[in-house]
């Protein structure tokens, strides 16, 4: 909702997101508790296009594949004049940072 929120309100905010299709939760279980570990660390849907909530409420809405579409995407998002939400997927598999 801060989404609809900076809409409303005509704040120029860009939200960045580095998707993982809701990987994240797996590899830090992996990386931080012993494989014995009882829990489950949290881990999300795949696939969610986050974008698309910024364009339901009228702001500039980016879903990104390649590293190389960042630069012009953020060049938009900063010409929109409005809130904006990049999306972009990355590699749900990559090795958690610092481990």
């Amino acid at each position: 909702m801060e989404l609809e929120t900076a809409v409303r309100y005509r704040i120029h905010l860009i939200v960045i997101i580095a998707n993982t299709d809701g990987n994240m939760g797996s590899l830090k279980q992996k990386a931080y508790y012993p494989e014995d570990y009882p829990g489950r660390v949290t881990t999300f849907l795949n696939d969610i296009r986050y974008e698309r909530i910024m364009g339901a409420f009228s702001g500039c809405m980016e879903y990104l594949e390649h590293p190389d579409d960042i630069k012009p995407a953020v060049k938009r998002a900063l010409g929109s004049g409005k809130a904006a939400c990049i999306n972009i997927k990355v590699d749900p598999h990559a090795a958690f940072p610092g481990k």
